[in-house]
């Protein structure tokens, strides 16, 4: 229908965010990898995708048409809806998705929302080829840099879970803390922000 959005961002949630543009307001579902880099009133460019289904009239935009691509790649998958696919988008950085996809990497997707062993090795069997064909695969080693500092993000959530906090709140926290830390300070410092809200 449309191929991307030009608007105000007037509110921002933890899987959606609303867009005003020519004065309506879009609900437009996006990853957390998206989310994050938002701004209220921020004027952006959001490259989208549109769904009509029923009744259901459902957008999903993000910063980037490389984004956007790989959302649409994932939806190819057999079982892969777009609540999936945001899942995927959203535990990981872009550039760590698709290098677990074309090393065959089934243990780090099997980590996204909804995705389990047989839906992480379709996504490594259809999509390999295409992913190698459509992406540039980025460095080994700033893939390894970023795959740690995934880690490190992955462990203080964990934590933080545990100590009953809700994500959202957790993803809020973690955008204010030094993720090159130790891991005990990061915990630390997120606990006493997270007390405060």
């Amino acid at each position: 229908m449309f191929s991307y959005i030009k608007g105000n961002i007037e509110e921002i949630a933890e899987d959606f965010f609303i867009l005003e543009s020519n004065n309506m307001g879009y609900k437009i579902h996006s990853s957390y990898e998206s989310l994050k880099k938002l701004k209220l009133k921020e004027n952006i460019k959001i490259y989208t995708r549109v769904f009509l289904k029923d009744d259901e009239f459902a957008v999903y935009g993000f910063l980037s048409k490389e984004e956007l691509k790989m959302f649409e790649l994932l939806k190819t998958v057999s079982k892969v809806g777009n609540k999936v696919a945001l899942g995927i988008l959203s535990f990981d950085s872009l550039n760590n998705i698709k290098n677990y996809i074309v090393n065959e990497d089934v243990k780090n997707i099997s980590k996204a929302q909804g995705v389990g062993k047989k839906t992480a090795e379709r996504i490594i069997l259809e999509l390999k080829d295409k992913v190698e064909s459509t992406f540039d695969i980025i460095d080994r080693m700033d893939m390894l840099k970023e795959s740690e500092n995934n880690d490190k993000i992955k462990d203080i959530k964990d934590a933080l879970l545990n100590f009953g906090f809700e994500i959202y709140k957790i993803n809020e926290v973690l955008k204010m803390v030094d993720i090159s830390t130790s891991l005990e300070e990061c915990i630390k410092k997120s606990l006493k922000l997270l007390s405060k809200m």
